[in-house]
């Protein structure tokens, strides 16, 4: 074997305020794939912790329930959660590319793709949710095909 053509790369160890923040939005990701109006949402949120071997005494359990409360309390995102819906559905586009939509539902007349994000506002954001509408026109050629972007902590809401 020539080790010659062998490349090594390296990647800089992130900054722990950097690192908690990604933690903390996949952790509300999680918190909500599971969420159901029918269960209690502080032991969803102990049941995110778990599927993610996140360790209960790292996290502040309000630090991350207000800003998803605050959310769920809105009638227009309310029924998001009140039909039936596929969390962190895959697609793959015609290049192979993977996408995982946050939430899906499909009803009679149209089909909603939800997007959440926890951070800071970036207009590659508005991009992704309208790449997923554009994959979904062609699975779904039949029905109108909606979508919206949540910022959790700050709770603005894009309609597309």
């Amino acid at each position: 074997m020539d080790f010659k053509k062998l490349k090594i790369v390296t990647h800089q160890a992130e900054k722990p305020e950097k690192l908690r923040a990604k933690r903390k939005g996949n952790i509300i990701h999680k918190l909500l794939a599971l969420y159901t109006p029918k269960e209690n949402l502080e032991l969803i949120f102990k049941k995110a912790l778990l599927t993610l071997g996140e360790k209960p005494q790292e996290w502040r359990e309000e630090e991350l329930l207000e800003p998803v409360r605050k959310v769920l309390e809105r009638e227009e995102i309310k029924r998001w959660f009140e039909k039936e819906a596929l969390p962190e559905l895959e697609l793959v586009n015609q290049e192979g590319r993977l996408h995982r939509v946050d939430r899906l539902f499909v009803d009679q007349q149209e089909v909603w793709v939800i997007e959440f994000k926890v951070g800071e506002k970036r207009p590659e954001h508005l991009e992704q949710v309208k790449e997923y509408i554009r994959l979904l026109r062609d699975i779904f050629p039949d029905k109108h095909i909606r979508g919206a972007l949540l910022y959790v902590e700050s709770g603005e809401l894009t309609l597309i």
